[in-house]
Order: structure tokens, then sequence, then C-alpha cells
């Protein structure tokens, strides 16, 4: 059974209160992965750890462990990863922030962040979204 849209606000609502922060966002966090799979995993784990250590207003969704421990991503180009790709730019628009790292970028995480800019999620770095900034 689906919740209608205002129900689903109200029920936010109440977690906000309980969170007792003014709004929760919901963060995509873009960062490299086919290169590296392990490693890359490893440290965005780590990255979000820190990152959630102090800032509960926040849910964080990397799509290392949404789609790519899911799915067989080093099986091979073709079908798998172009059905990832489209279920993470589906994500991404669903989403309240788009953060990466400018220091760690790959051709997947540029393309998500055009992405991000086309549907106009706003975009910010790790570490702003560490430091507690927020869209406006």
């Amino acid at each position: 059974m689906r919740m209608s849209k205002a129900k689903m606000r109200k029920f936010l609502r109440k977690i906000e209160q309980k969170l007792a922060v003014s709004k929760v966002w919901v963060v995509y966090l873009s960062y490299p992965y086919s290169a590296d799979p392990e490693k890359y995993t490893k440290e965005i784990k780590k990255i979000a750890r820190e990152i959630m250590a102090n800032n509960k207003d926040l849910i964080l969704l990397i799509p290392h462990y949404v789609f790519d421990a899911v799915f067989d991503f080093q099986s091979g180009y073709g079908s798998t990863q172009r059905h990832i790709g489209f279920l993470e730019l589906a994500l991404i628009s669903r989403c309240d922030i788009f953060a990466y790292d400018p220091d760690k970028t790959s051709a997947g995480v540029i393309w998500e962040m055009c992405f991000a800019k086309l549907v106009k999620i706003p975009i910010m770095t790790m570490e702003e979204l560490e430091n507690g900034k927020r869209p406006e």
C-alpha cells in the first residue's frame, strides 16, 4: 500500500521532530568505483561514517551499496552497467543533495554530476556537507 504525499510529509515531519532537526536531507554520495571497487567501497564507507558522525539530518545513499553490491557490476560491460546507470540517475533525481569529492573524480562521477545539474539537484562537496552546509 502506497502512502499519499501528504501522509508521507506528515510522517517525515514526525521523524524530523524525533531527530531534533528541521529537515532530513536525502544525499547521493558520488564516488569512483569501477577502477578499484574494493578500495573505493572501503573509502566511501569511511567518508560516509565521518559525515554521519555530526550530521543526523542526513540520509546518505551510496551507489556502491545500493546497486553495485547487488548487481554483478564487474561481469563485463553491457546491459547490467547500463541498467545500473539508469537506476543511479533515477535515484539522483529523487535526492535533495548531490555530493562528491573534488579530489576523487571519474568519468562516472562527472556523468552523475552533469545529470544532477541538469535536473537541478544542488551539488556540493562532501567536505561542505560534513561541515554542515545545506542548500538554501
